[in-house]
């Protein structure tokens, strides 16, 4: 799948995650078939996740992340009929607009406020062109959840929008996991997920539809994506120079031994090298419950810099028995530090990992040659 590094990220200016993720959280509710109604939360989850692509329909739905005081609403409209979709983003703060149109195998992406254009084949799998890749998301993210330490209740039947949902909440009796409380509201016929609610110790994010239409009759211009002349298209993959390599080849690219997580529960997802003009960037993507988890990221201390004063500092911390810069965004959380000539970057786009969760990893580092086989 193709991700920006955070690095290039930051160096681009591209926001792309404060844009993208609304719209992926969008399209991962986004799942139809025709069934009865479920009476357990089992039969509940298993219609959901056994669920197909609805028929043609367009969609509102306002999505909210409160992070301590801090509130983002976003509403994001779509429009899909067959192989053609077309989304619209609007931060309801700023009055930022990104769009995505996918038109059989081409998806093309403009976000206002970077004046940021890119086009992408359905063979490069983006998320948010793939229905089924945020159904099996979902999936690993509800089988996860069915643990000894995560009660599950059926709350009773709700009417939205005037459509009748399944309210099912999970809530979770340990303090080892991601949240503390899931809430969905599934729509008894369409099994769309009408409403989320999730809940940790310092944020909730909620996604609601407030309109829901499978007989509307849309034209050709409905799917069109208008971009300025003065913006330049971009191809995604051009953009994007990574490939996935081996701990072998990471361990050839960078030359020496390098630090890897060790820890229970924790696992290397995948390995990818972002070819820069500026080094050879490794990344080793960690998932958690199948969850992508935190991100760590190495490359060569570059001549003649140091953390304080660079992009990616916010504060200086302590963190593995030095001096190391700590980034919070909406978007990320990071801590970067220097350790025997290679700089690291710890991140996590995962909503529900906090700088602390990163700094609870502070001692579960080990050199790559002593990994366990």
């Amino acid at each position: 799948m193709a991700r920006l590094s955070p690095a290039a990220s930051q160096k681009g200016k591209i926001n792309l995650k404060k844009t993208l993720f609304p719209l992926l959280i969008f399209v991962m509710t986004l799942l139809g078939c025709q069934a009865q109604a479920a009476i357990t939360p089992e039969e509940i989850l298993h219609d959901l996740v056994s669920a197909e692509t609805k028929q043609d329909y367009y969609a509102k739905v306002r999505y909210t992340e409160t992070i301590d005081d801090e509130t983002t609403n976003i509403i994001v409209e779509e429009k899909r009929e067959g192989n053609r979709t077309y989304i619209e983003s609007t931060d309801l703060e700023t009055g930022q607009k990104s769009y995505v149109s996918h038109i059989d195998s081409l998806t093309t992406f403009y976000d206002e406020i970077s004046e940021f254009a890119f086009q992408i084949p359905l063979e490069a799998d983006l998320p948010i062109q793939d229905v089924q890749t945020q159904l099996d998301m979902l999936q690993q993210l509800l089988n996860s959840l069915q643990t000894d330490e995560v009660f599950f209740t059926k709350m009773g039947e709700e009417t939205l929008i005037n459509r009748t949902t399944d309210q099912l909440q999970a809530k979770n009796l340990s303090s080892q996991n991601l949240f503390e409380e899931i809430t969905v509201w599934i729509d008894q016929e369409s099994k769309f997920i009408l409403k989320y609610e999730g809940k940790t110790s310092d944020s909730t994010i909620t996604s609601s539809y407030e309109e829901l239409d499978f007989n509307v009759q849309f034209q050709d211009q409905d799917f069109i994506l208008s971009i300025p002349e003065h913006i330049e298209l971009k191809d995604m993959e051009e953009l994007l120079p990574q490939r996935s390599i081996s701990l072998e080849e990471a361990q050839h690219l960078l030359g020496t031994d390098f630090l890897i997580l060790d820890k229970e529960g924790i696992s290397i997802a995948d390995i990818e090298v972002f070819d820069s003009v500026y080094h050879n960037e490794i990344s080793f993507i960690y998932t958690r419950d199948d969850i992508e988890y935190v991100t760590l990221t190495i490359f060569e201390v570059p001549d003649d810099s140091s953390l304080e004063g660079s992009f990616f500092h916010e504060e200086t911390i302590e963190f593995r028995h030095t001096v190391a810069a700590h980034f919070s965004s909406e978007q990320f959380q990071s801590i970067t530090w220097d350790e025997n000539d290679l700089r690291y970057s710890l991140v996590s786009m995962n909503p529900y990992v906090s700088t602390d969760d990163l700094i609870k990893l502070e001692n579960d580092f080990i050199l790559n040659n002593l990994q366990k086989e």
